[in-house]
C-alpha cells in the first residue's frame, strides 16, 4: 500500500468529482422526460398594451407562422368599441427583424 500523500489527494479528488457528477445526474436525470411546459402564447387585452410594452422594452409573448422565424406575431383582442365580428376573434401585430 502506498503511503504517499499525493496518492491520497488524487483519490480524494476523484471521489469528490464522482460524487458531484452523481448528484448532477440524479437532479437532471429526467429533464427530457418533462413535457409539462406551456407551448401557447398570451393574448393581450388590446393593441395599445402591446405597443406600450414594445416601446418600454418589456417582453412580449409571440409566435411564428409557417416556420418563418424572422417574423413574429403578437396576439391581442379587439377593443369593444372596435368590435366587428365574433367576440372570440383575435388579431395580431407582426414584427420583422
Amino acid at each position: 500500500m502506498r503511503k504517499c500523500q499525493l496518492y491520497r489527494e488524487g483519490k480524494i479528488r476523484l471521489l469528490y468529482k464522482l460524487t458531484g457528477m452523481e448528484f448532477l445526474n440524479e437532479e437532471y436525470e429526467d429533464v427530457h422526460a418533462r413535457c409539462d411546459r406551456y407551448k401557447g402564447y398570451h393574448v393581450f387585452p388590446n393593441k395599445s398594451a402591446v405597443e406600450n410594452r414594445f416601446l418600454k422594452g418589456c417582453p412580449l409573448s409571440c409566435f411564428c407562422l409557417d416556420g418563418r422565424c424572422n417574423e413574429v406575431h403578437v396576439a391581442f383582442k379587439i377593443d369593444e368599441h372596435e368590435q366587428r365580428g365574433d367576440e372570440r376573434e383575435i388579431t395580431y401585430l407582426s414584427f420583422r427583424y
